[in-house]
């Protein structure tokens, strides 16, 4: 197990299940944590949001890439 100190303050860095640091999407405006594959932030329910309504199940596809919105 790696044993770290992590500052209290910098927790909101870090995955609440695996404590590895946090990822940010630019494409979906959202944080997550790539050694999970999920998303650490809920959609919002503002309807006119194209970051939430086309944000994917999983921020990583099948291997282990970001995804990316595609250009429209």
């Amino acid at each position: 197990m790696d044993r770290r100190l992590i500052d209290v303050e910098d927790l909101r860095d870090y995955c609440p299940m695996c404590i590895q640091l946090l990822r940010f999407s630019d494409d979906y405006d959202a944080l997550y944590c790539a050694t999970c594959n999920e998303w650490v932030e809920v959609t919002c329910d503002d309807p006119t949001c194209e970051a939430c309504e086309r944000r994917p199940e999983k921020p990583l596809d099948e291997c282990g890439n970001e995804r990316h919105r595609s250009a429209e």
